[in-house]
Parts: C-alpha cells; sequence; structure tokens
C-alpha cells in the first residue's frame, strides 16, 4: 500500500503570509490616506504598491520567455540556413535583444516597487 504524502507548507509561503500579517497590524493605526500618487499612506495603498508590483514583475517575465521563444526560433531556422555558425550568432543576437527588453521593462518594476510612504505631518 502506498503512503499517503503529506504537503508542507513551504518557507517562502510562510514568510509571505508573515510580512502580510505585519504590515496589516502596523497599518491599522495609519492616517487617512493622502490623495497623492506619488506616496502611499495605508495598507490599502500597500496592497495596491504590491499587486501593481507583482503585476509588473509577471509583465516582465512573459516578456522574457516571449523573447526567449522567439531566440530559440531564430537559432533553430540559424542552424537550417547556415549550421552551428549562424545557430550561435542568432542565439546571441537574441540573447542581447532580450536582455535589452527585460531591461527597459525591470526599470517599470522598480519603479512600482519603491513608492515611497506619504510624510507624516
Amino acid at each position: 500500500m502506498k503512503e499517503r504524502q503529506t504537503t508542507s507548507t513551504s518557507p517562502i509561503t510562510l514568510a509571505m503570509a508573515s510580512m502580510l500579517f505585519a504590515v496589516a497590524i502596523v497599518a491599522c493605526d495609519r492616517p487617512a490616506a493622502k490623495t497623492s500618487n506619488d506616496c502611499r499612506n495605508n495598507f490599502g495603498e500597500d496592497v495596491k504598491m504590491a499587486g501593481r508590483t507583482a503585476g509588473q514583475a509577471a509583465e516582465t517575465g512573459a516578456v522574457a520567455a516571449w523573447e526567449g521563444t522567439k531566440t530559440a526560433g531564430r537559432s533553430v531556422g540559424g542552424l537550417v540556413r547556415g549550421g552551428k555558425d549562424e545557430a550561435k550568432r542568432e542565439w546571441d543576437e537574441g540573447g542581447e535583444q532580450t536582455e535589452a527588453r527585460t531591461a527597459e521593462q525591470s526599470s517599470d518594476v522598480s519603479r512600482e516597487a519603491n513608492v515611497p510612504r506619504c510624510p507624516e505631518d
């Protein structure tokens, strides 16, 4: 008879849950939100910032995956057209393009992740 495998919560999941709990406790005694898009002042704005950051990060990952797929396709085409040397050239060129595109995207992630807290009056 097969033993039943037990699942455990990953340390990363536990750490994220602990951080969200700590942020919720700290945010409970914050004053009402200011109407500025340049800073965040309460728990709701913290959650929005986290969501936007996660969205930007997911978009960056999707861009990297798409660029990688195109690079692989071009490399196969290069192998058919010109052999190993052409495939390597296509691979290297595609890698540079992927790096450039993800660098553009990562600045968006950094901008979303670094919205400062509003100064307390």
